[in-house]
């Protein structure tokens, strides 16, 4: 099993890599500190904004303020 740093936490490891390339680091048996685990949730929730957001612009639709958008779904009766 490996495991993938951003260019944060492998510049605080002291790796020397390029601008914006993963790390692998292979994961080795152990406890981690919670603060590395925090990190990897982090940059993962990141990732996964930022391919939502991707997908969204890569669409045809009309884009519409937030508070019509609240509007029209709460007229729909959703949560």
């Amino acid at each position: 099993m490996e495991i993938t740093l951003g260019r944060e936490q492998a510049v605080e490891s002291g790796s020397a890599i390029p601008a914006k390339a993963p790390t692998v680091i292979p994961a080795k048996a152990g406890i981690q500190p919670v603060s590395f685990r925090e990190n990897l949730l982090k940059e993962q929730e990141e990732r996964a904004s930022i391919r939502a957001y991707d997908r969204a612009k890569s669409t045809d639709d009309e884009a519409i303020p937030f508070e019509q958008a609240v509007e029209e779904i709460e007229k729909r009766g959703e949560p």
